[in-house]
């Protein structure tokens, strides 16, 4: 195969597709090593072009630059708000942390992970756990003082503008597994 993996990412979810490309090249992957790029939007949008049919892409988050690409693709996985799409050398992964929201979901989430993502660790998964009582914490001393949420609020970046929760970025290891043992090697065959 000549053609490279190129792992396309947004600012908020460069992390993730630097987790994407240690697990492709920690793979038995026609990818994996030299044959696996990361990609800023930008350089995605000034290097599509120049790209051989040999070359396939992996989106990782939603963004309109590359909504086009990965349309009409075949929804390969689907469980607790992880989601991967997938074309002919084309594939996106996108997490939502709303999937698992919920006392039972979250435990069902995190049991799943433990058997079938034995690659995380129980630190990934006490982080959630972590980012879940500061959560209910926030909930109680709003109840408290409602006014001093607000407050705090006024303070805090809007959704959306910064980095990924400890839930996504949990999500978004899964998903960088699953697609590496479940998806792409066959995805990889199809297209070589």
């Amino acid at each position: 195969m000549d053609g490279k993996l190129y792992i396309v990412s947004g600012k908020k979810t460069r992390e993730a597709a630097e987790y994407l490309e240690k697990c492709v090249d920690g793979s038995s992957s026609p990818f994996a090593g030299e044959r696996t790029e990361l990609w800023t939007v930008g350089e995605y949008l000034k290097g599509a072009n120049a790209l051989t049919p040999a070359d396939a892409l992996v989106f990782v988050g939603a963004a309109d630059a590359w909504a086009e690409e990965t349309a009409g693709g075949e929804l390969r996985f689907e469980r607790f708000g992880l989601r991967c799409v997938v074309r002919p050398r084309r594939a996106l992964l996108t997490a939502e942390a709303r999937g698992v929201e919920g006392r039972k979901t979250r435990r069902d989430f995190l049991a799943w992970l433990r058997t079938d993502c034995p690659a995380l660790g129980e630190g990934d998964l006490a982080a959630v756990e972590d980012e879940r009582r500061i959560a209910l914490f926030d909930a109680l001393k709003a109840t408290v003082n409602p006014l001093g949420m607000v407050m705090e609020q006024q303070l805090i970046a809007p959704p959306g503008s910064g980095d990924l929760t400890e839930t996504e970025r949990l999500q978004y290891k899964a998903l960088a597994n699953v697609f590496v043992r479940e998806l792409l090697p066959g995805w990889a065959d199809r297209i070589s």
